[in-house]
């Protein structure tokens, strides 16, 4: 469920046909936000149980992969 806040905020601020878009987009960002939280989550996790040691740096190109 929406809050109602947010729901006012949305009709104020944006028109009326392009809400649908700027709420999937919206939604599609918000997704592929968590699933990088989570694949992260679980590269530690594994890289832990495993005992593999990683520089910093491949760390963070690893998490940074296929973002723009």
């Amino acid at each position: 469920m929406i809050h109602q806040d947010i729901l006012h905020q949305l009709r104020i601020t944006i028109p009326n046909r392009e809400r649908s878009n700027f709420v999937n987009h919206a939604l599609d960002e918000a997704l592929t936000d968590f699933s990088r939280q989570k694949a992260s989550e679980m590269m530690d996790t594994f890289r832990k149980e495993v005992g593999l040691k990683l520089s910093e740096k491949k760390i963070r190109k690893a998490r940074e992969y296929g973002r723009k």
